[in-house]
């Protein structure tokens, strides 16, 4: 039980790195694509 909750927690910053940056490049081609 333990053991999952450390897990968990080494993983989150991992996961939420990965997030930000797919949020960041999804940002990037939004503003790239011309309006309508």
């Amino acid at each position: 039980m333990l053991y999952g909750n450390i897990e968990q927690l080494t993983l989150l910053p991992y996961v939420n790195h990965i997030i930000k940056k797919l949020i960041i490049e999804a940002v990037k081609i939004a503003e790239d694509q011309p309006a309508g």
